[in-house]
């Protein structure tokens, strides 16, 4: 797609967006706190059922996602300072007026030139790797989302047929999606390491990951799950819907897969909005990759419209908001979670209260101790078990 190849190119580069990255922190602190919160909730012994061990399966990879994303913005912030500090040391030695330098000066310089370029080769590789985990907690929050309605299908339309697993259910959806997360993410694995090993690839590997990366990886994450997830959902509520007409006496149980198939369909929902601005991000690839590589050539930097770069730039921020909202989708959804939260909130706050009010009791009773032992020759008197020890204002002990 040549759809930019046209644009200037420029000398200088453009300025980062603040607002973006400002808005990435606000998102990942909620993202943070929320998912924590879950995490500390669905532990609770009221959370058994299969479909609440696989929200708290989501909620711990959505949490290893979003701490994630923080960290490898804060490691790409120390690559570009290394990489900032070795331009501005190369060009300052070189661009100054008086070029009589030593042999030592040389060799020095070129010392520390080098020791900087292996230090942001070592930042770089660095962030590099730690993107894995990232990548693969967020194939595993996808596979997640997609095993949870699975659960709830099977629940719903074939109930006596999915309970005869017990408890081992739960394993039958974890293993599988840690697997499939692996294998997504293996392909970025061996193109990485290649990289900072400097291997090359033969032309039968190029053809094979080019497939990969640009067919078969959108293929299974994005088009196939939303495919996926619109078909259980719709299933969901028409099994959902046909229940409640022909079991009007038995509300209890239809009224609890209600209350699960709108948290689901909430999370879903979610699921639909962040994910679809996905699209977006192999548009602006295919886009931009051939202006990219002209201005590469030229030693220039590639102007690209701002709306194309918002565009872009809305990607990452929906990604942490598809694993930030959850806990909000919990509290207003699920009427156990909610209620087992405020009961621990309660619990807890009790706690605190009565821990400073008996703090406060002792103080005060130990101050009425005191002022009521205090001799007329300014002793004090001070009770310990059985027996009393008499301390003299003066620092004399009696």
């Amino acid at each position: 797609m040549v759809m930019y190849f046209d644009l200037e190119c420029t000398e200088t580069k453009e300025e980062k967006e603040d607002f973006w990255q400002k808005l990435n922190y606000v998102i990942s602190f909620v993202g943070i706190a929320g998912n924590l919160i879950s995490i500390l909730i669905l532990i609770k012994k009221e959370f058994r059922e299969t479909f609440h061990r696989l929200l708290l399966g989501l909620a711990i990879v959505d949490f290893g996602y979003v701490l994630s994303v923080d960290i490898r913005e804060v490691l790409r912030s120390v690559r570009e300072s290394k990489t900032q500090l070795f331009q501005e040391m190369n060009a300052t030695f070189y661009n100054r007026s008086q070029h009589n330098f030593s042999i030592e000066a040389i060799e020095a310089h070129e010392q520390r030139i080098e020791q900087l370029t292996n230090d942001a080769r070592f930042w770089t590789d660095f962030t590099d790797i730690f993107s894995f985990l990232l990548r693969y907690m967020y194939f595993a929050s996808i596979y997640f989302i997609l095993a949870i309605s699975c659960e709830r299908y099977f629940g719903v339309c074939y109930p006596l047929q999915s309970r005869t697993k017990g408890g081992k259910r739960f394993y039958l959806y974890l293993f599988p999606v840690l697997i499939f997360s692996l294998f997504t993410e293996l392909p970025n694995i061996i193109v990485v390491l290649k990289q900072i090993y400097n291997m090359k690839f033969m032309t039968e590997e190029e053809k094979v990951y080019k497939v990969w990366f640009d067919y078969l990886k959108p293929i299974f994450t994005i088009y196939l799950p939303l495919f996926i997830l619109i078909v259980l959902n719709i299933r969901i509520f028409v099994a959902i819907k046909n229940s409640r007409k022909s079991l009007r006496t038995n509300n209890n149980g239809t009224d609890r897969e209600k209350n699960f198939a709108t948290i689901l369909v909430s999370i879903v929902l979610l699921f639909l909005f962040t994910h679809s601005l996905r699209v977006l991000d192999p548009i602006f690839r295919d886009s931009t990759e051939q202006v990219i590589q002209h201005c590469i050539q030229r030693k220039e930097f590639p102007v690209i419209p701002r709306w194309l770069r918002t565009l872009n730039l809305m990607v990452q921020p929906a990604g942490l908001i598809n694993a930030s909202i959850n806990f909000i989708i919990y509290c207003l959804a699920g009427t156990r979670f909610r209620t087992v939260l405020i009961r621990s909130a309660r619990a807890t706050l009790s706690l605190k209260l009565n821990r400073f009010s008996t703090r406060n009791t002792e103080y005060i009773a130990m101050s009425q101790i005191r002022s009521r032992t205090q001799t007329p020759k300014g002793e004090i008197v001070i009770q310990q078990g059985e027996s009393c020890v008499i301390q003299s204002m003066r620092g004399q002990q009696i």
